[in-house]
């Protein structure tokens, strides 16, 4: 049986995301497969046929690790999960952040490739203290380049994704295989569904997520109830804040806590209208199921679901008329989704076919 290392950022486990779940979830479908799960570069992965590891966004630890994969001849798997693009973060960086995550934009002149880079030293300092040198320092650009061209095989979600990595960081040497997410469950599609005024709208309750144009959203239309479900980021203490007090102000808000994975998804594919505002997403995996299970997304262009779907619930990004009518155009059922998104299933068995055609 064959020896499969699957490795997750060194925080997976205090900042769980879509990224590492679905990292996980792949170790549970390869077939014939013995899998291993570590958190961060491990010391060997000389024991391994291969090793997959994700995040071009974040590379320092997956370059740590293609160094480690190329001195045992241990091919890398690299999922670039890459950000739907460098100029929608840069957007994000100008006008989504707070307090002292803003003034690290700022130093960085909003650039992307070097807000990482300050956030990469933070957090080794801040290991340092805290564990000992856990975590090296090391060039953000340095290892994306080396990432995209010397791995084994560049695994991504759609063509799409491959010609923004192209357009933010040029050619790619590495074998190419397109990996779409894998999606957790197979839901039935007639499910009961929600009160029918009401939008969910999933999501850990951060910055990123950008949850406060919601609000603005919802206040434009009082007649119709906004459900926000999600943990809290502990990090994001002064945009959290904010939101909390203008949702309290909102008779048609409420805030509901985290559920469990399974309780989650049920909640989910029962909500006629679902609705997200992200400004850039990677893993959108709560967007693909919704639209899988032919439920209304109403959602911005900046992730990768067009991929696969043409919804026409789509509004023009951070604008409150814009979203509004979109939202009034679910309600009226005045809507439409094509696409068909490939199974598990079928997904892994062309993963496995097209490692064995690129060897």
């Amino acid at each position: 049986m064959r020896k499969v290392l699957i490795v997750l950022r060194h925080d997976a486990n205090s900042k769980p995301g879509g990224d590492s779940n679905l990292l996980e979830h792949i170790s549970s479908l390869l077939p014939d497969c013995q899998t291993d799960i570590v958190h961060g570069v491990p010391l060997s992965v000389v024991d391994y046929e291969y090793v997959i590891s994700s995040n071009l966004d974040r590379p320092i630890e997956g370059y740590e690790l293609l160094k480690l994969c190329k001195k045992s001849s241990t091919p890398l798997h690299f999922m670039t999960l890459h950000h739907y693009s460098n100029e929608a973060i840069s957007n994000y960086l100008k006008n989504g952040l707070y307090g002292w995550k803003y003034l690290i934009a700022l130093i960085s002149n909003f650039n992307p490739i070097k807000y990482e880079q300050f956030l990469w030293n933070l957090r080794v300092i801040i290991s340092y203290f805290k564990n000992g040198p856990s975590l090296r320092f090391g060039n953000v650009v340095k290892a994306q380049k080396k990432l995209i061209n010397e791995c084994d095989y560049l695994l991504i979600v759609s063509q799409d994704e491959l010609a923004s990595i192209k357009r933010d960081f040029g050619i790619t040497k590495a074998k190419i295989i397109e990996f779409p997410h894998v999606l957790k469950n197979n839901i039935d599609v007639n499910s009961k569904s929600a009160k029918k005024n009401l939008i969910f709208c999933p999501g850990r309750i951060e910055c990123r997520k950008n949850q406060i144009f919601l609000l603005d959203v919802a206040e434009s239309l009082p007649e119709i109830e906004f459900l926000f479900m999600g943990s809290i980021n502990k990090s994001d203490k002064r945009y959290v804040s904010k939101f909390l007090k203008k949702a309290n102000g909102l008779q048609n808000v409420r805030i509901s806590p985290a559920l469990g994975v399974e309780e989650f998804n049920s909640f989910l594919n029962s909500s006629d209208i679902v609705l997200t505002s992200s400004w850039f997403e990677v893993t959108s995996l709560i967007e693909l199921q919704v639209l899988r299970n032919k439920r209304k997304l109403v959602c911005n262009a900046l992730s990768y679901n067009s991929s696969f779907f043409k919804n026409s619930l789509v509004y023009d990004h951070n604008n409150v008329v814009s979203c509004r009518q979109k939202i009034l155009q679910a309600f009226n059922d005045n809507y439409s989704v094509f696409g068909n998104y490939p199974t598990s299933k079928g997904i892994i068995d062309n993963y496995i076919k097209k490692i064995c055609e690129l060897k």
